[in-house]
């Protein structure tokens, strides 16, 4: 037990920890860690006795502040998001060599942050840019739509509400079925969807809807004049938002949209 640590800037307070080893069995029947503004807590064991060695665990994550964990040394939240966030896993598995590990890992968990800003992905960009490249393809195809262009697309970070998933890991492949961002009024686009990606060969397949509910793109006010009529709204239908589907393939170290 220790009340607190603090190591390269990241201050934990409290640090605790029960284990145990009997018979080549290592269990860890309580850990927590406060850091971050919230707190992990784990529980798990491996038999190292078995010809392959198999494991369990479980893991509850709670307040935890991913801007303060990008801001200090762990690099590794640098290029995700900031927010306050909620999870839980559980899972078992088989083998510590990577390959077999990968294959037989079994995962099951829930995912929410609050109050999120995307650290290193400009939405209202990506949006924009693609859309005008699609209009462009199109207006050979559609000469209507040849002058049909997002003007401008306000540049900076979206805010959301939240963003939740669930997602799985099995057989070698991690499935996040529900993924769902609401954006806070005015600040940015939602995106909902699937995703699954191969952990052994690095394979992505994602499907996702793009809905811009506060028309940041400005796409729902492009009209087109056709035969002297002018048709408003012309990229969403009735008053609904403007929305398009994205799919993503190829590998996640280089997808194509």
């Amino acid at each position: 037990d220790l009340a607190r640590v603090k190591a390269y800037g990241v201050v934990i307070a409290p640090l605790l920890a029960r284990a145990e080893l009997a018979g080549l069995r290592a269990t860890i029947s309580q850990a927590e860690v406060g850091v971050f503004g919230g707190r992990v807590t784990a529980q798990g064991g491996v038999d190292l006795g078995a010809k392959v060695p198999t494991y369990q665990f479980k893991t509850d994550i709670r307040n935890l502040d991913l801007g303060a964990a990008a801001r200090s040394q762990l690099a590794m939240f640098k290029n995700t998001l900031t927010g306050t966030v909620e999870a839980t896993c559980k899972g078992t598995g088989a083998s510590f060599n990577t390959s077999r590990a990968k294959a037989n890992l079994s995962l099951q968990g829930s995912f929410r942050a609050q109050d999120a800003v995307f650290s290193t992905i400009d939405i209202g960009k990506m949006v924009g840019e693609g859309l005008n490249a699609a209009l462009e393809k199109a207006s050979a195809q559609v000469p209507v739509l040849k002058n049909a262009r997002l003007q401008s697309v306000p540049a900076g970070k979206a805010e959301y509400e939240q963003v939740t998933a669930n997602f799985t890991v099995a057989k070698g492949e991690f499935q996040m079925p529900n993924f769902v961002t609401k954006a806070r009024a005015g600040q940015g686009i939602d995106l909902e969807g699937r995703t699954r990606l191969n952990l052994l060969n690095e394979t992505v397949d994602a499907q996702w809807q793009v809905i811009d509910r506060s028309n940041i793109t400005k796409a729902r006010d492009i009209s087109v004049q056709v035969e002297g009529i002018e048709v408003p709204h012309i990229l969403a239908k009735g008053d609904g938002p403007f929305s398009f589907p994205v799919t993503v393939g190829c590998k996640w170290t280089s997808p194509c949209y």
